[in-house]
């Protein structure tokens, strides 16, 4: 919030009468993970304008007078272009991993939903009974169907991005004990996946670092640490 109510004056350039603009810079090494960044100000931490629901409510105006996000605007004759990636963790792992169960629906040309294809699996039922049961309410299955491909959707992401089910708990509220066999058959599932983090883990203890596809390193000084206990 100070970034855009407080600082916002010393990051602008004054293009005009009452008029000034923001330039944020863009980063392509400023974070440890190699995703863009944006710097004066932050304009990847715009806050939500639902959380002035409060301050709103106490001088009786609309929330909408809070969205920060309405500030922000293109120069003229220039627009926004939002771009996302499609199912990108599923994609980085079954690439990483060259897990063939996962990239065979991948390459399925958005034919097979994935997360619905790795509870198919994980439960040793049919794909079309789990996607097709799932959407049709008046299937009794349904909800469970729902649940348990949300439920093999957690485990997914909680897999990429390297946790275990201690976040599956803090995140999704999962009992540690169901977390763990949730984690257990996923890899039983998918043992290209178990194999691939195993290495991974293997090598960063070894080197200290870690590499992608593309050689870029990320470095773990405190692996070789003479007091650290993996």
């Amino acid at each position: 919030i100070s970034a855009f109510l407080m600082n916002w004056k010393t990051l602008a350039k004054k293009i005009g009468k009452d008029q000034w603009q923001l330039y944020p810079g863009i980063f392509i090494d400023g974070t440890v993970t190699g995703r863009l960044s944006a710097k004066d100000p932050a304009i990847q931490t715009v806050p939500d304008w639902k959380k002035f629901k409060g301050l709103a409510k106490a001088y009786k105006l609309d929330q909408s007078e809070f969205d920060l996000k309405t500030c922000i605007v293109p120069a003229p004759g220039m627009v926004f272009v939002y771009a996302d990636f499609s199912q990108q963790e599923v994609r980085v792992l079954a690439s990483y991993c060259k897990e063939g169960k996962l990239t065979e629906a991948l390459q399925a040309g958005g034919k097979l939903d994935v997360h619905s294809l790795i509870t198919s699996i994980g439960e040793g039922l049919p794909y079309d009974e789990v996607e097709l049961g799932r959407k049709d309410e008046n299937n009794p299955r349904c909800k469970e169907l729902e649940a348990l491909r949300k439920q093999y959707k957690n485990v997914t992401f909680a897999i990429t991005y390297g946790g275990s089910e201690h976040t599956l708990f803090e995140r999704y509220g999962i009992p540690l004990e169901q977390g763990k066999e949730l984690f257990t058959q996923f890899f039983e599932r998918f043992p290209e996946v178990k194999g691939y983090i195993d290495a991974s883990h293997q090598m960063a203890t070894k080197h200290a670092y870690a590499t992608t596809e593309y050689h870029r390193r990320r470095h773990f000084p405190i692996l070789q640490w003479k007091d650290w206990d993996p």
